[in-house]
């Protein structure tokens, strides 16, 4: 019997590449069927590193959720019952592979 996974992470950054794996991980969450589905994007804070304009991080924060919530309603619109955004701000070298995956109990 092939292995349930239960939660399932993809990180999404609007490239062609996020696409493909966004469109994996829907797949794979239909044919787990309970299973939650974690769409994160990672804001990078060392690109912020010389800003110090908050109107500037404040518009890439609200474009980072605007993408997030059209790939929440991608989603569900392909019948994954359990969708969740993560939106965080940080390394995603870090992020994605060590730390979401821990505190998410990824499969």
């Amino acid at each position: 019997m092939a292995n349930h996974y239960r939660n399932i992470l993809v990180a999404i950054d609007g490239s062609k590449s996020a696409e493909y794996a966004f469109r994996k991980a829907i797949q794979v969450s239909l044919r787990n069927v309970g299973s939650t589905l974690y769409i994160a994007n990672i804001i990078d804070n060392r690109a912020f590193f010389d800003v110090a304009d908050r109107q500037i991080i404040e518009r890439i924060e609200q474009e980072s959720r605007e993408l997030l919530d059209s790939y929440i309603a991608e989603a569900v619109a392909a019948g994954v019952e359990n969708v969740k955004a993560i939106l965080e701000h940080g390394s995603p070298r870090t992020l994605l592979p060590t730390v979401l995956p821990e505190k998410l109990n990824v499969d």
